[in-house]
């Protein structure tokens, strides 16, 4: 009791001696007193019960059958020694029946709350790491994040929106505190969404020389309270993926095209060699042809390097010697 009041919590082997001495301390009563019939009996019931509360295994129904010996000694020394009735021993047999019954029971309610105990404690370990996974991968997104009270007041932000909003955290401006106010653009924006929730928010800068923004807003579950959620994206890094998506289109449309011209242009290409290999060509046809091969050489060099410039080739190491490498380039142009 003194250990538990200490907010210590007690070994089985401290609990097992303050049992056991409760037992033999009431017994001993029992016996110096007016024997079984007294209301201390009543005492040891409780001291059983408690030793199987906390102890709840085969120390607890130990402890009913050395309260249930104890009380039938004490009968059977009265029946002898000082001629009792054999009710006492009745009684006392009575006693360790209830002894074993407060024991089973007390020790099946016992087990049943260890179990939601634990049960309960693994659900709240689980739910922590839960917690902190969500609030990992909701600090590494690159969309900026914020929870808004009723009054506006930051309950949540993570560091895409604190770089966003306010820029990177430096040594003289380290990470801002929930209570730093927003910027004058998003709180006008906020209030305007609070007005009418269908109205799309016009792109802002938090700062002169921020980049363009781009707020959502989505109001919480009502269970959450009066909370809003605010979803901050920046319109450059946007713009710049439209225009990569763009630019895959364009290389794919422009690698299409290339092959629908190669195409008849090998035709072309195979007829005049066809021609070439005839022995009655005049001179001028002679002149025409090798326009002819010249020009599909040139555009076919033109196809093939709009089509090298469509293809993702993987990056290919060279060693370079670059006074020979100068050297030819200098001979060619």
């Amino acid at each position: 009791g003194l250990l538990m009041m200490a907010g210590l919590k007690p070994r089985e082997r401290h609990i097992s001696l303050s049992i056991l001495a409760d037992i033999a301390i009431l017994h001993f009563l029992l016996l110096t007193s007016s024997g079984i019939t007294n209301g201390i009996a009543n005492l040891v019931i409780v001291t059983v019960a408690a030793g199987n509360i906390l102890n709840p295994t085969r120390f607890g129904t130990f402890y009913a059958a050395l309260a249930a010996i104890c009380s039938l000694g004490i009968s059977g020394w009265a029946v002898l020694a000082i001629n009792e009735t054999a009710d006492d021993i009745v009684r006392a047999g009575t006693l360790g029946i209830l002894y074993f019954a407060t024991a089973v029971v007390l020790q099946s309610i016992s087990k049943r709350m260890i179990r939601s105990e634990a049960l309960a404690h693994s659900r709240a370990k689980s739910i922590a790491e839960l917690e902190q996974i969500n609030r990992q991968i909701i600090q590494r997104m690159r969309t900026g994040i914020l929870v808004l009270d009723q009054f506006g007041q930051v309950r949540l932000m993570n560091a895409a929106a604190e770089e966003l909003l306010f820029g990177a955290p430096t040594l003289k401006t380290p990470h801002l505190s929930h209570t730093t106010p927003l910027p004058s653009p998003l709180k006008q924006g906020l209030q305007e969404w609070r007005e009418n929730p269908d109205k799309r928010i016009e792109p802002f800068q938090a700062t002169p020389t921020s980049p363009l923004l781009q707020a959502t807003f989505a109001q919480l579950d009502q269970d959450q309270g009066d909370q809003t959620l605010l979803f901050i994206e920046d319109l450059s890094k946007i713009t710049q993926q439209a225009q990569q998506m763009k630019l895959a289109s364009l290389g794919r449309l422009t690698a299409s095209i290339a092959h629908e011209i190669r195409n008849p242009l090998g035709a072309i290409s195979h007829a005049a060699q066809l021609l070439d290999e005839s022995p009655n060509l005049a001179a001028g046809d002679q002149k025409m042809l090798s326009i002819i091969h010249r020009h599909s050489k040139r555009v076919n060099g033109i196809i093939e390097n709009v089509l090298d410039l469509s293809r993702r080739k993987a990056a290919d190491a060279q060693r370079v010697n670059i006074p020979e490498w100068l050297e030819e380039f200098r001979s060619e142009f």
